[in-house]
């Protein structure tokens, strides 16, 4: 009986995740950067965030992240952030810095999640309420 009650919740929770990732649409993205160091971090973190996957086929959006030259004998990084439509059309253009590469694409991460990713995912899941 010890073993069957962790068996059955652990059942639970992998069904659980299976059905709540088949009802988010994947949201395909883009990663190019000079530094694969870059490209290796965004990834990670993107690949984190809820229904997003990290590919060249088919991306709903392109992140094209370009190093900034350090200003500060190499102190803080920062990077140039454009995004585009998979025809090219610019939707966002910013500039971030941080102190890590990691920070750095966490905060990215973050800024792309929170102003294009989320609407995309409102979009798939209209609210029923008026």
């Amino acid at each position: 009986m010890n073993t069957i009650t962790p068996f059955v919740a652990s059942l639970l929770i992998c069904a659980f995740a299976y059905s709540s990732a088949a009802d988010t649409p994947q949201i395909r993205v883009s990663i190019q950067a000079r530094d694969a160091q870059m490209v290796s971090a965004l990834s990670h973190e993107f690949r984190n965030l809820d229904g997003v996957s990290v590919t060249d086929t088919q991306p709903a959006l392109k992140i094209y992240v370009d190093d900034v030259p350090n200003i500060q004998l190499g102190v803080i990084r920062g990077a140039s952030v454009t995004i585009t439509t998979p025809d090219g059309r610019l939707i966002a253009h910013f500039v971030q810095t941080s102190l890590t590469l990691h920070q750095l694409a966490q905060e990215i991460t973050i800024i792309v999640d929170g102003g294009l990713i989320e609407k995309m995912r409102r979009a798939a899941h209209p609210s029923s309420s008026p």
